[in-house]
């Protein structure tokens, strides 16, 4: 008659010393591959962290360049040309990545950043630079639209659904950016804050088709 199979799982026996009598003492080997499961989540976290911090320190900067010179023509071109190349980089760093909630307190954590820096360093040289919650809402909406997007494009194929949200908030926004604009300037702005934030969205989106394009056309050669 064959013998009956145990069905629980054998344990592993490790060798550890001898003991006083000079007999082997032995221990459970423990599971590998917890620690380096938390380790990956936790570089995960921090990287999707690092991505929306730096995604929102580079487009509220841009925003702010904009607000500070009064809504330049150069300082809007400059903003789009930045926002553009920071979503790209996101991208290509995001592929195969999980993009998390911890991105979404990485941009709240840039926009407080800046303006942190608005409210110790440029309010007494500039004091009609307005630090209201409605300003708040300009950096939000450019860093989460550029999120999006990164998010959207990451993906194979893209993402057509966080495209369209991306665009519904940035519509919403449009319609009502005379809600937005509370800054006070000596003169008027030649671009407004809300020009640059839908100027980027439209120049990040046709930035990325390009890239895209152009990088599946090499692929295929």
């Amino acid at each position: 008659m064959k013998k009956r199979l145990d069905a629980r799982p054998q344990r592993r026996i490790v060798a550890h010393g001898r003991g006083a009598n000079g007999s082997l003492k032995h221990e459970k080997a423990r599971p590998r591959g917890g620690h380096s499961d938390a380790a990956s989540e936790i570089r995960s976290i921090a990287s999707s962290l690092a991505l929306g911090l730096v995604l929102a320190v580079l487009t509220s900067g841009s925003l702010l360049y904009d607000r500070v010179t009064e809504g330049s023509i150069r300082a809007a071109v400059v903003g789009n040309v930045v926002t553009t190349a920071a979503v790209v980089a996101v991208v290509l760093l995001s592929r195969g990545r999980r993009t998390g909630w911890s991105a979404l307190a990485g941009l709240a954590l840039g926009v407080a950043l800046v303006h942190t820096f608005v409210r110790i360093e440029l309010q007494p040289a500039f004091p009609w630079l307005a630090e209201r919650p409605a300003q708040f809402v300009n950096d939000l909406v450019a860093a989460l639209a550029a999120l999006t997007l990164a998010a959207a494009f990451a993906k194979r194929p893209i993402d057509v659904r966080l495209l369209l949200v991306g665009s519904m908030v940035v519509a919403a926004y449009a319609l009502t950016r005379s809600w937005w604009h509370v800054d006070v300037a000596p003169h008027a702005f030649a671009a407004s804050v809300q020009q640059c934030v839908v100027a980027s969205f439209l120049s990040a989106t046709f930035g990325l088709l390009l890239f895209l394009s152009s990088a599946d056309h090499e692929t295929r050669w």
